[in-house]
């Protein structure tokens, strides 16, 4: 019995050789083919496949590929994440409500939509006790040397339709400038008044998150001639109401 046992087992790995070596292939006996060799057949132009080095950028689609978005993203691949240390956050302003009108539709005619934000804040309006307005230069001198001599401070008033004259104090009330004034008659002072300096209005700040180098030299020259003051960091806003710059 042992020697039929042996001798089954070697026919059998006699066997499992000529199939497994594909001998009996015309019997229609031969195993799977591990290689797959009919998927080649299922190539489409396999001759234009290229293995690019890792890290290598794309090339652009089309001559206008370098986008405003490009450059105020700091992203040369659509797909890459943004690297922080190539953007900036950076803050103009404050604009009052004419300033922004004028801004705002070169921002959304040359950046990116999303790119910039608007935050607003309300300015009160504010209150003057006020000497003027004095168009002799010689009248506005003789009163600046009587309030030294009486101990008065005050400075110039910048507003067009109260220039040329002069502040003895600016209130965020009617009421505060009224009683200011009442301490400054006291004093010798017959000829000044209360008047409002400005009315309520508001602050403007325009913000944009990620602006890279290339970005603010393309903002530089969106703002030009509307804002020259420099470019500022971006700080924690007072009030955050987005507003509708085209919304008077």
């Amino acid at each position: 019995m042992l020697r039929l046992g042996v001798l089954a087992l070697l026919l059998a790995n006699v066997l499992y050789f000529v199939w497994s070596h594909g001998f009996l292939a015309g019997l229609g006996l031969q195993p799977a083919d591990p290689s797959e060799s009919q998927r080649l057949l299922q190539q489409i132009q396999p001759e234009r496949m290229r293995i690019e080095p890792a890290g290598r950028a794309r090339p652009a689609s089309g001559p206008g590929s370098a986008s405003l978005s490009q450059a105020f993203t700091g992203q040369q691949d659509p797909m890459a994440p943004v690297s922080s240390e190539a953007t900036a956050c950076v803050q103009l302003g404050p604009f009052d409500d004419a300033q922004l009108a004028s801004l705002a539709p070169r921002l959304e005619a040359a950046l990116p939509a999303g790119s910039w934000t608007v935050a607003s804040q309300p300015e009160p309006a504010r209150w003057v006790v006020y000497m003027g307005r004095y168009t002799d230069p010689e009248l506005l001198a003789r009163k600046r040397a009587e309030l030294r001599q009486r101990g008065i401070a005050f400075d110039a008033v910048n507003v067009p339709a109260l220039s040329p004259g002069l502040s003895l104090g600016r209130f965020a009330t009617e009421a505060a400038a009224d009683q200011a004034l009442a301490k400054i008659s006291t004093r010798g002072v017959r000829t000044a008044k209360v008047v409002q300096e400005r009315p309520e209005t508001r602050s403007h700040r325009i913000t944009f998150a990620q602006l890279s180098p290339d970005g603010q030299a393309l903002l530089e020259r969106v703002r030009a001639g509307v804002d020259t003051r420099p470019m500022q960091g971006c700080t924690e806003p007072l009030a955050v109401a987005k507003v509708d710059p085209r919304q008077p």
